[in-house]
């Protein structure tokens, strides 16, 4: 047996077919269609993919100068309190006199406690966001002053590891992590963070640190714009040290989130850089060892691309419904008039010659259709005249025909048959014979002269 093979579909000539047996109607709408779609489609691309990077560079743009600017903002607060803390250096003398207070009598000891405290309230009087100014001298001598009606408990500060941290610290400028302050006798769950500069004495040893301590949220301070831009795009801010603590969060200001459950947790921001659903943009500051990150839900940042695509997607299904629309109408107002030449035609066929009817055109179909109508004109003219030539011709043939007769030998004929009836005294039949040949004759006259 052989073997069967199923013979391959000409796909591209079925698809041809289909094409070239469709309805003109059809056709001419598809290819209104095609040709008003495709372009649309493409420059709607174009343009969307043009207006979304425009959008998302500049959304990337807004992202990195929101983050410059809170970066700024850090750098002149640090600069700021930097000079202050520096402020200090000045007074050589006392800082000489910190770590010696043994060495003192009870009235020189309390004329230099006196003066760090003025020295102190000087600097809680320069800037009305700081919570308080402590000194700790070498040999943990406690100056302090609050610019609320609160106290430090010298003990607590000691016992702090953000404390111990700044005693082990290289630099002589520190910025601390969020911390609670519990070591205040009253307000003692605000969380604050802790600027301190570490004092060496003309011998270059250590005399003891200077700490000013500010609630977290002084740390960063916004105009109403940034407020309103942080507020509408749900931007996170987050202050790390180098060592990845954390001095301020967003979090913490909204109270979203407590300080001890993104401290106990661990959280860091750029874990989730990988994460495409988030910009995060980072940088550090020129002075304090610290890091800004800004974190931005990418759909927030980019939702005018969305909007664009929403009003893209409405303006192509209303153009398409318009093109459609359109198409019809103008496919129906080619097609109508010919699909009536043809019923026309057909019925020109069967011998049913009927004029088109349309309103007035002066494009191709109109002249199409007068050239019909003057041929369907033309045709009936034409039938009118071959009618009357082949009643002349038949008239001509009877008129041959009746001359073909001779009239004398009938009227001899007729007279033999009479004079036969009178013989036979058959008086009617010769009387009826003789009328019938005068009947012939009459006819035959009135023809003659007609024929004449």
């Amino acid at each position: 047996m052989g073997e069967y093979t199923v013979p391959k579909l000409d796909i591209l000539g079925k698809c041809r077919n289909s094409v070239r047996n469709a309805k003109l109607h059809h056709k001419l709408t598809i290819s209104h269609l095609l040709l008003c779609i495709i372009p649309l489609l493409v420059v709607t691309f174009i343009v969307s993919y043009l207006f979304a990077n425009n959008i998302e560079q500049t959304s990337m743009e807004f992202a990195s100068i929101y983050n410059s600017q809170v970066l700024n903002n850090i750098d002149d607060f640090v600069d700021e309190y930097d000079k202050i803390v520096k402020s200090i250096l000045i007074d050589y003398d006392i800082i000489d006199d910190l770590g010696k207070e043994s060495l003192f009598s009870m009235d020189e000891l309390i004329r230099k406690r006196l003066t760090m405290q003025k020295l102190l309230k000087r600097i809680g009087a320069l800037k009305p966001e700081i919570k308080s100014a402590m000194l700790i001298s070498g040999r943990d001598m406690f100056y302090q002053h609050c610019n609320t009606n609160d106290s430090v408990n010298k003990s607590l500060i000691l016992g702090q590891p953000w404390f111990k941290e700044i005693l082990e610290s290289e630099d002589s400028f520190t910025i601390t992590p969020i911390h609670n302050s519990s070591y205040y006798e009253y307000k003692n769950e605000d969380v604050v963070f802790t600027i301190a500069r570490t004092l060496l004495n003309t011998r270059g040893s250590y005399a003891g640190v200077l700490m000013i301590d500010f609630e977290f949220s002084n740390l960063i301070k916004l105009n109403r714009s940034f407020m309103e831009a942080k507020n509408k795009y749900d931007i996170k801010l987050v202050v790390e040290t180098g060592a990845g603590d954390i001095v301020y969060h967003s979090d913490i200001l909204d109270s979203s989130e407590s300080w001890e459950e993104l401290t106990k947790n661990g959280y860091k921001p750029l874990e989730d850089e990988n994460d495409k659903d988030l910009v995060i943009l980072s940088d550090s500051t020129k002075n304090g060892d610290l890091k800004v990150i800004t974190i931005i839900p990418q759909e927030n940042l980019l939702f005018r691309i969305r909007d664009f695509r929403y009003i893209i997607i409405i303006i192509i299904f209303l153009t398409f419904i318009i093109i459609v629309i359109v198409s019809a109408v103008l496919g129906h107002s080619i097609t109508k008039p010919i699909g009536d030449l043809q019923k026309s035609m057909k019925l020109a066929e069967e011998r049913q010659y009927s004029l088109i009817t349309v309103s007035k055109r002066d494009d191709e179909i109109g002249h199409l259709i007068n050239s019909y109508n003057n041929m369907i004109v033309k045709i009936k003219s034409l039938i009118e005249d071959v009618f009357m030539a082949e009643i002349k011709q038949r008239q001509a043939k009877l008129i041959a025909l009746k001359t073909q007769i001779n009239p004398h030998m009938l009227y001899n004929t007729l007279e033999s048959i009479r004079m036969r009836a009178i013989v036979d005294n058959n008086y009617e039949v010769a009387t009826m014979i003789k009328i019938l040949s005068r009947m012939f004759k009459i006819s035959l006259k009135e023809d003659n002269e007609q024929n004449l």
